[in-house]
């Protein structure tokens, strides 16, 4: 076997390991995300007593509040979600008192994604409100 060969071989081998080791870690990566309850790029859990959580449902209540044209306060955060793209997606599921003007306040239920990008600027994307308790499971 000539020098040549011998450096083609050793290439060859090198290459193998480097590949080998990309595909382990990336196997090792996704088995995590799964075992962590985590898709990339997709909702997981997240904690509703958490800081950040707590400020994205106060946003959202604040420009319901504009929205509506109505007294609306936080009752309870019943269960969030939050999904990491160029920022966060907080899907939130509340509960609220809505007052207007003389009535009655009134309890509703909201189901609420707040973006926050990566200047920690929010913005309310979707929003529905119910009088029946909603959702933020999958």
């Amino acid at each position: 076997m000539n020098l040549q060969n011998m450096s083609r071989s050793t290439h060859a081998t090198n290459l193998i390991r480097r590949t080998l080791s990309i595909a382990i870690f990336i196997f090792i990566l996704g088995a995590a995300s799964v075992c962590f309850g985590q898709i990339t790029g997709g909702y997981g859990a997240a904690d509703t007593k958490d800081k950040d959580v707590k400020a994205a449902a106060a946003f959202a209540v604040g420009k319901l509040a504009t929205d509506e044209a109505a007294t609306i306060k936080l009752t309870k955060i019943g269960s969030a979600r939050l999904q990491v793209v160029a920022g966060i997606n907080y899907e939130l599921c509340f509960e609220v008192t809505v007052k207007r003007g003389e009535r009655r306040a009134t309890r509703r239920f909201v189901k609420a994604v707040v973006y926050r990008n990566l200047k920690n600027v929010y913005k309310l994307t979707n929003w529905t409100i119910s009088t029946d308790p909603l959702s933020c499971e999958e």
